[in-house]
């Protein structure tokens, strides 16, 4: 995933809020921008709409880990596969979820609210 990709998994669900006219992330510069009417949407919102982003992504990585390794153990267990090269699978797995997970590697929650133009208290 590149960082483009993951600034638009955040970006569009904050765009599909009524209220948001224009969301923009970009890991590379740790800035962010979201225009948005104060009368349609709450900052809450905004907030809970990266946060379910979020989750969602950490949830996928789980999902696809969980499922990779439960297959290649099955094989293994099953002689369809080597038991060494089911653990090269399972350690591609596990470099495969940290490098999906890698852009959230800089996140700072008081930072990241001040990109937003607000500081949440």
């Amino acid at each position: 995933m590149s960082c483009a990709n993951c600034s638009q998994t955040i970006a569009d669900p904050v765009t599909s809020l009524d209220g948001v006219s224009e969301a923009n992330i970009d890991f590379a510069t740790d800035e962010g921008s979201v225009e948005h009417d104060p009368d349609e949407v709450t900052l809450d919102r905004i907030f809970d709409a990266i946060e379910d982003a979020t989750l969602a992504k950490i949830k996928q990585n789980i999902v696809w880990a969980l499922g990779y390794i439960t297959a290649m153990i099955l094989l293994a267990s099953l002689g369809l596969l080597q038991p060494v090269l089911a653990a090269g699978a399972m350690a591609f797995s596990s470099v495969s979820v940290l490098s999906n997970s890698l852009p959230f590697r800089r996140y700072t929650p008081d930072h990241d609210y001040e990109l937003l133009g607000v500081l949440r208290r």
